[in-house]
């Protein structure tokens, strides 16, 4: 299973790498520019499978954070480059754009697993895959079409590009109160939500701040600052709202394909979902078909 999980890793950071400076042959890349790439592709590909043991999911989010950085530092390079084209600035902004919003979909979809009692969990997208590693030693079918439904909600990929793989260490703790245990994952969750938005607006401000920049760049990243921002409000607006209505607790998160929301309870009636869903449309613009509401640890 480690190598398994080393081999399927390897290939997500060649992909993403890959996907950093496109065909590194293309004329669309500097010469210079390509060879510092294809360098750092060869050498982090080679670290990695020499010398990397993913024997945890620690391992498996330190080598997602790196790679995430190291495919920033590549886009950033190409704006910087005095020899690149309009274009390839371009290309590299977009892709800027692109990675913070695959970063946000990740945060989306761990958040919906946390929801389904899955905790340890490290999710990483690419242009062709979703991969979702969990701690755990099995799956039944239903929780593994379960992660599978989520990841395609927030990539809208095919089941087939969805990749779950289990990690062969299961440390979890286990605690004899479920309030306790509920409250706790609802504040990680909105912990995860907070400190994901707050990388994400980093990435954009870094962008702003950036000389090289066009202003019609500069003004689509300060247009997503200011989508997350309004976000933001809605989902304090919600989850306050919620709380008035008589629910204990609950973390909404708006993202592209709608609002997903978790709730502190083992069940919803029929009304408590459609009330749900009324205070939901009543705070934002959203389409009800779009909305997603999940209760803890549900099946």
């Amino acid at each position: 299973m480690k190598k398994s999980l080393m081999l399927l890793l390897a290939s997500v950071m060649s992909v993403s790498l890959l996907t950093a400076c496109k065909d590194k042959s293309s004329k669309e890349i500097t010469p210079d520019a390509a060879q510092q790439l294809s360098g750092s592709d060869a050498t982090e590909e080679s670290d990695f499978t020499s010398s990397k043991a993913l024997n945890t999911l620690a391992d498996a989010k330190s080598l997602k954070e790196q790679t995430k950085s190291q495919d920033k530092n590549s886009f950033l390079e190409i704006i910087n480059d005095t020899n690149a084209s309009q274009q390839q600035r371009q290309e590299a902004f977009s892709n800027l754009i692109t990675l913070s919003e695959t970063i946000e979909k990740e945060m989306a979809v761990k958040i919906l697993l946390m929801g389904k009692g899955i905790n340890d969990a490290v999710v990483y997208i690419t242009n062709t895959e979703a991969n979702v590693m969990i701690n755990a030693t099995e799956l039944s079918e239903a929780q593994h079409a379960q992660i599978e439904d989520i990841a395609i909600r927030h990539t809208g990929m095919p089941p087939d590009a969805i990749v779950i793989t289990l990690s062969e260490s299961n440390t979890t703790e286990e605690s004899d109160s479920t309030s306790s245990v509920s409250l706790d994952i609802l504040s990680n969750a909105r912990l995860l939500r907070e400190q994901t938005r707050e990388k994400i607006k980093e990435l954009l401000l870094e962008i702003m701040d950036n000389p090289n920049i066009s202003e019609q760049q500069k003004q689509e990243a300060l247009d997503s600052i200011t989508a997350i921002s309004n976000s933001i409000e809605k989902e304090t607006s919600i989850e306050t709202s919620l709380v008035k209505g008589g629910f204990n607790d609950a973390v909404v998160y708006i993202t592209n394909a709608g609002i997903d929301v978790v709730v502190n309870a083992a069940k919803l009636s029929e009304a408590q979902r459609a009330q749900i869903e009324d205070i939901i449309v009543s705070n934002t613009d959203i389409a009800p078909e779009t909305i997603i509401i999940c209760t803890l640890f549900s099946q």
